[in-house]
């Protein structure tokens, strides 16, 4: 009879964990199925109630992580990634969301630190060589970074984003050649990916190529009739040519895209500048640095125009402000020097 007690409660403690599990199933499940609809709310829900049946359970507080991410909340994402590591030290996918969670909180080498532990871990891993490289890239280590995305295109030799991201860091290497490649590269592999033809554009700009710089503007307009940079970037070339109606024409067009737009107001106040129409150029600095208080480039050239107007004290206060951004700004130092002198004379 005691055998057959304990025989029994055998049978029904394992019945009992086979329902809990199916029960933590299925809360996980429908926790992704409100995850990929984008309930955010309902999925930490469900991913909640995983957490309370089963503590260790790594997935559960990765997904929940991954919900936080998309909700914008990086910190407690991050603290769900933590877990799930704690849990599984070999969760390669718990590092590469933390990489990605700590990109969004600025925090670009403890990003690095996860790619790099997903890598060791798995050296497969593709993205996480690619966004590995973006960081490198945005922190100014444009070799590492160029060692990354050679590293993803040989594994994904049709990827747009990488030849692009690729020819940015050639870019800011001011290894022109190389980067006009890569963008070409990227439009072999998407004709229609705008960003490659912007990139093109203001290459061909510094190369003072302005007729190659107009034509990937404009291809870009083509494919995206609403992107305001575009816009703005061919009306600097079209100022540069001199054709300066042309180029307040697209400046108008980007700030009907974007009315807070600063660099279209800063590109169009130069025109006005030029043209010699010096209160619309003062009125459009003016709306940019309303916009933008931090913008040292509006500051400058409203010192300049200024200047043209006589109002030396005015444009002595500009070129302070733009050097209280920037101290190490020659060009508004210069500028700040002939200003004072032009006073002095006066």
């Amino acid at each position: 009879m005691f055998k057959r007690t304990i025989f029994v409660l055998a049978i029904f403690t394992l019945s009992f964990i086979s329902c809990r599990s199916n029960v933590v199933e299925v809360n996980y499940e429908r926790g992704l199925l409100y995850y990929y609809s984008g309930d955010y709310d309902r999925a930490i829900k469900e991913f909640n109630a995983v957490i309370k049946r089963a503590p260790n359970y790594a997935k559960a507080y990765s997904s929940r992580g991954d919900t936080y991410y998309e909700n914008g909340n990086y910190s407690m994402a991050i603290k769900d990634y933590n877990k799930a590591i704690e849990i599984d030290p070999n969760f390669v996918s718990a590092y590469f969301a933390r990489g990605d969670s700590y990109i969004k909180k600025g925090d670009p080498y403890l990003a690095i630190k996860d790619y790099s532990e997903v890598l060791r871990i798995d050296p497969n891993y593709k993205k996480a060589y690619h966004n590995r490289g973006f960081v490198y890239n945005d922190i100014g280590e444009y070799d590492m970074a160029i060692k990354d995305f050679d590293k993803f295109i040989s594994i994904v030799p049709n990827n747009a984003i990488a030849y692009n991201n690729r020819g940015n860091s050639h870019y800011h290497k001011g290894e022109y050649e190389l980067a006009i490649g890569d963008y070409s590269e990227a439009l072999r592999v998407d004709p229609n990916y705008v960003a490659a033809y912007i990139n093109k554009g203001i290459i061909y700009g510094i190369k003072c190529d302005y007729d190659l710089a107009i034509k990937n503007y404009s291809r870009a307009i083509m494919i995206s009739p609403n992107y305001a940079i575009a816009y703005n970037n061919r009306g600097v070339i079209y100022e540069n040519r001199g054709e300066l109606d042309r180029a307040i024409d697209d400046f108008n067009e980007a700030l009907r895209i974007d009315p807070n737009y600063s660099h279209a107001y800063d590109s169009r106040g130069v025109a006005y500048g030029k043209k010699g129409d010096y209160s619309m150029a003062i009125k459009d600095f003016n709306r940019a640095l309303s916009i933008n208080p931090n913008y040292r480039e509006a500051y400058h050239n409203r010192g300049v125009i200024y200047v043209k107007k006589g109002d030396y004290d005015s444009a002595i206060k500009d070129f302070d402000a733009a050097l209280k951004i920037d101290p190490n700004d020659a060009v508004a130092k210069s500028n700040r020097e002939a200003a004072l002198k032009r006073k002095q004379e006066k």
